[in-house]
């Protein structure tokens, strides 16, 4: 049966003391806290600073502080979350850390212990590159102390510099130098300090110097032995595409490193490179110069930053030194030399394949951003000073010119007429070029201004005069081999495979260094590895007859061959470069007073060129670059010349 609708009344019945409400009082629920993490700004050296983090919570009400203790000990608290404490200046030892959360009621936990150790602080090294132990200075002139420093547990603070206890510098930043400027004649104790982030400090060895009256000519020599290794580190693999390409660049990626390397310049500005990329593009880029690991393989090896990345430097115009009607349109150009100076970037260019020999224009100028575009000049003719432009006596083409660059030392540029070293060599079509080592200076700062820019000749080799051991005279008679062009086959100065790809002139000494490859026995013709090939008459697909096979596993292509390669250096003395300045000798008459093989310490995938050179006077570092010796990238070497 339904229940319909009605007015019922309901009743229950209560026990106890009172029919009224009662409150029922739970008990308290302690707090939860936990140590998430116990770490510091850096390693936990001595004297450590320590970051202590927890969480904690509270069930049934807030949590009031969190309090944090090493041991017994009462380091710091906190009341709002996130809880942290910091622990300041902790020694050596080992500690067991607690937190402690307090809740509103005043209950109370204490976390599970985390223990930490802080490592005693290791002392930083350091020591003096250069000037090395027991070398004789020249004066006047100023002398660049140099320190590497470092710290395996921290980072270095600071290094300071003394000559004979009397503090000359301090320096925060690497690379570590000191200018000791005019020192009077006498013997000298050169000692640097190294402090690290933690106070402690390191004295290096006392390197002992005398320094001498007298003038720059009576600096040292470099020799083989004064290039010190530093090691080297890779450039980066991919696209890295800037402002200003052309569809073509972009399209045929040629923002990269990759086939790359074949001209650097150190900018003094940021510590940095610039370096030419693909060679079928001709872009530059500016990297970063990461820590050297000496002694480490390729792959383990660094990798620089990019600072700034592909552009076409001359802002799309370097096509213009090609400007002879009778030329291809299409030829090839190359950069050949690139130099960061007084804030611009100054940068030369060849045709690869002049036949003609009437290239002039070479140079141009830009700023070292590489981003705007129209800021770029050029290009510009740089020809001798007393070139007779009419007649065309004294005047020599851009393949004299349209190479490398390096700095002349303040001391030495007025012996030597300017402040920059500029020039090329052994480039195809070599009657346009030399036919050996060749510079002359010049002052970059007055391109556009003066035209042609007049250049000092040091030294070059024209035709009639190619570089040759003393007492061989070139054989220029149609009795000769018309390939080798008067020339020995198998000189250790020159033959066809020479190369120079860079000069640089340590200050401090009286050497002009040149940097290239050399071949140990000229030969022209197909290359091949095929040892019972050799000798015999090549004959192409068409059945056309060819120029004898020449031994040469790295390169199969018909031209100048050399097998054996060795990255070369060729060694003149600023002596007899200074005789050519002043008109006593003719710039052919000078030979290197050494030449020596340079070893680096990684083989190529089968191509020896040494793609580009230079120096950083500041701290005495070498920079050359290593085609392919990082697969298709190159590797930039790094070696310290101290003063002798």
């Amino acid at each position: 049966m339904g229940i319909g609708l009605a007015l019922f009344l309901l009743t229950a019945l209560a026990s106890g003391l009172s029919a009224g409400p009662e409150t029922v009082n739970e008990a308290n629920q302690p707090p939860n806290v936990s140590i998430t993490s116990a770490g510091s700004d850096g390693a936990l050296i001595a004297p450590a600073r320590v970051i202590i983090t927890a969480e904690a919570s509270d069930a049934d009400g807030t949590i009031r502080a969190v309090k944090f203790f090493a041991g017994d000990e009462l380091i710091g608290a906190s009341h709002t979350a996130p809880y942290q404490a910091t622990w300041r200046r902790v020694p050596a030892g080992t500690y067991a850390l607690t937190a402690v959360a307090i809740d509103d009621h005043g209950a109370h936990t204490t976390s599970a212990p985390v223990q930490i150790t802080v490592r005693p602080n290791t002392p930083p090294t350091v020591n003096i590159t250069s000037p090395a132990n027991n070398s004789t200075l020249p004066m006047p002139g100023t002398i660049m102390i140099t320190a590497d420093a470092s710290d395996s547990d921290g980072s270095i603070k600071k290094v300071k510099f003394y000559v004979d206890d009397v503090q000359i510098r301090t320096d925060t930043q690497p690379p570590y130098r000191a200018k000791w400027r005019h020192p009077a004649a006498g013997t000298y104790e050169l000692r640097a300090v190294a402090t690290d982030n933690g106070g402690l400090s390191t004295t290096s060895a006392t390197i002992h110097v005398t320094v001498k009256s007298g003038t720059p000519a009576t600096a040292p020599l470099v020799q083989a032995a004064n290039l010190v290794y530093q090691g080297a580190f890779r450039v980066p693999a991919g696209i890295f595409e800037g402002p200003n390409l052309t569809p073509w660049q972009h399209d045929n990626g040629f923002a990269q490193f990759a086939y790359g390397g074949t001209s650097l310049a150190y900018n003094p500005v940021t510590d940095s490179l610039f370096i030419v990329g693909h060679d079928q593009g001709q872009l530059v880029a500016e990297v970063d110069i990461p820590t050297l690991l000496p002694g480490a393989q390729v792959i383990n090896l660094n990798t620089a930053s990019v600072r700034q990345p592909f552009t076409e430097a001359t802002d799309q115009q370097i096509d213009k030194v090609n400007n002879d009607p009778l030329n291809p349109t299409d030829v090839t150009i190359k950069v050949g030399g690139m130099l960061a100076y007084q804030n611009q970037l100054y940068l030369s260019a060849y045709i690869y394949y002049d036949g003609r020999g009437t290239q002039h224009l070479s140079h141009f100028v830009s700023g070292l951003d590489l981003s705007p575009f129209g800021d770029a000049r050029g290009p510009f003719e740089v020809n001798r000073l007393d070139c007779d432009p009419l007649s065309g006596l004294n005047c020599l083409g851009a393949g004299f010119f349209s190479g490398y660059f390096g700095l002349v030392p303040l001391e030495w540029q007025s012996a030597l007429g300017g402040p920059v070293l500029n020039g090329n060599c052994c480039l195809g079509v070599i009657s346009r070029s030399s036919f050996g080592p060749a510079v002359s200076t010049i002052d970059p700062a007055q391109l556009g201004i003066l035209n042609p820019l007049p250049a000092k000749p040091l030294v070059y080799y024209p035709t009639p005069h190619p570089l040759l051991e003393p007492g061989l005279q070139p054989c220029l008679d149609i009795t000769c081999n018309p390939i080798v062009d008067g020339w020995s086959d198998n000189s250790t100065l020159f033959n066809g495979s020479t190369e120079i790809r860079g000069v640089v002139f340590p200050e401090g000494t009286r050497s002009v260094l040149f940097f290239g490859r050399h071949g140990a026995n000229f030969c022209y013709g197909p290359g091949t590895a095929d040892p019972l090939l050799v000798g015999t008459i090549s004959v192409d697909e068409f059945g056309n007859i060819g120029d004898p096979y020449c031994f040469d596993p790295e390169d199969s292509s018909k031209g100048v061959h050399g097998y054996p390669y060795a990255y070369y250096v060729w060694a003149y003395d600023a002596n007899d470069l200074a005789s050519v300045a002043s008109g006593q000798k003719q710039p052919w008459e000078v030979r290197p007073y050494a030449v020596w093989p340079l070893t680096l310490p990684f083989d190529t995938t089968g191509s020896t060129h040494l793609g580009g050179a230079t120096y950083d006077p500041q701290t005495r570092r070498l920079f050359v670059s290593q085609l392919y010796g990082d697969g298709t990238l190159p590797v930039i070497h790094v070696f310290t010349i101290p003063i002798p």
